[in-house]
């Protein structure tokens, strides 16, 4: 929606709408409530079961990004927060107060789907009555951990994604290794929403033994081992795996509750180099500027954006 002035304005919800889930690695059923919230107040998640103890959506509060991105403020933490964040992305939610009873979101089905369902259905969408500000990104913004790279690019005011994964594994390899995705609302859970997260069999052997991934199932996640995916039904997109990395990069990137307007391109990324190229973006004031005025988008009608590519 937009002003007397052609500019789009915030959203928050409509109306508060909660639910229970189990969480991915405690494996506790946490209950989450999703609130309005106001013009400007950005993403805040609320900690209910220690006093109500708020820890903002905010790149500088990612405190651990090993297996999810964790927030941290004032010595509280709430972790799993990128599906949630991506959704919001997806939607142009600017403004929501998560409350949730334990440290860490509920898996629900491993991708952004539920999420999707929950903020568009049972709350509803409302616009609020300040434009939104966007980040536009003016100069080239890199960062690497590890083997993964991550780099943001101008452009001329969208949201494009482009990502390539390169792991050993046969059955990740033969899905398909490289998707580019510009984010729209009209087609994110067709094209990406629907992604889950994915891991080798082996390795939740090894994560239950350092007490992680208590809560994860089939239900939860896309768990293969070395003949195949293990799920019924098997995936839901051939190259679903790389979906899912432009799903929690959309997430990573809505840190802070502002679209970034560039072109982000990435080699086998994670939450942590996700976070390490917001940080230094945001580190440099001369590397992006605030504006009310994103590209228009293409009419819903066109062909999907997402494209795969082989990666190089």
């Amino acid at each position: 929606m937009t002003n007397g002035e052609g500019k789009l304005l915030q959203q928050t919800v409509a109306r508060e709408a909660g639910f229970a889930g189990v969480a991915l690695h405690s494996g506790r059923r946490v209950r989450v409530l999703l609130r309005p919230r106001e013009a400007g107040g950005g993403v805040v998640f609320c900690r209910a079961d220690i006093g109500g103890a708020e820890i903002a959506a905010k790149a500088e509060n990612v405190c651990d990004t090993r297996l999810a991105t964790t927030l941290r403020q004032n010595g509280a933490e709430v972790g799993m927060v990128e599906h949630l964040l991506s959704a919001l992305a997806a939607l142009g939610i600017d403004n929501l107060t998560v409350e949730v009873d334990g440290p860490e979101m509920p898996a629900l089905d491993g991708s952004a789907a539920p999420w999707l369902l929950l903020l568009s259905s049972a709350c509803g969408l409302r616009a609020q009555n300040i434009p939104k500000q966007f980040i536009r990104v003016r100069k080239k913004i890199s960062a690497r951990l590890g083997a993964a790279g991550a780099e943001f690019f101008p452009n001329e005011g969208r949201a494009r994604y482009r990502v390539a994964i390169d792991f050993s594994h046969p059955v990740v390899r033969r899905s398909g290794g490289g998707l580019e995705y510009e984010l729209r609302a009209e087609d994110y859970e067709r094209e990406i929403g629907r992604a889950r997260t994915f891991c080798y069999v082996h390795d939740v052997e090894q994560m239950r033994k350092n007490k992680k991934a208590l809560g994860g199932s089939l239900g939860n996640a896309v768990v293969f081992d070395d003949r195949g995916v293990l799920n019924e039904g098997g995936l839901r997109y051939k190259n679903e795996f790389v979906r899912h990395k432009i799903l929690d990069a959309v997430g990573d990137c809505y840190i802070g509750a502002h679209l970034i307007l560039a072109d982000y391109r990435a080699a086998r990324p994670g939450h942590g180099v996700n976070n390490q190229l917001v940080r230094a973006l945001l580190a440099d004031k001369t590397a992006f500027e605030w504006t009310e005025s994103p590209a228009e988008s293409p009419p819903a009608d066109s062909p999907a954006p997402a494209r795969s590519f082989a990666p190089a």
